[in-house]
């Protein structure tokens, strides 16, 4: 909500699940240390037509080692890291 990076990233993502609606399936955006209900109303407010958690305590960070945002992963379907990215990505 406050991340002016992650909110390009994420209208990018959101653009790629308009165009190709069998992505949003796929896609989950972890919003990290805010509380829920802000996120909730912000991801309507902007239309987001994925999934959109919260993690409070930042858990979800620790396996994909993030650093700082945005970070996008992409996880097989073995959960392995196939790719990953930090800060705005070129494409």
């Amino acid at each position: 909500t406050w991340c002016g990076p992650c909110k390009l990233e994420l209208s990018r993502v959101n653009k790629v699940v308009k165009s190709n609606p069998k992505f949003a399936s796929r896609i989950v955006a972890i919003s990290v240390g805010e509380d829920s209900v802000l996120v909730k109303e912000f991801s309507k407010a902007e239309g987001y037509q994925f999934r959109v958690a919260t993690d409070l305590a930042g858990h979800s960070t620790e396996p994909y080692k993030v650093e700082g945002t945005p970070t996008i992963v992409f996880v097989d379907e073995r959960g392995a890291i196939s790719w990953q990215t930090m800060g705005i990505s070129p494409s």
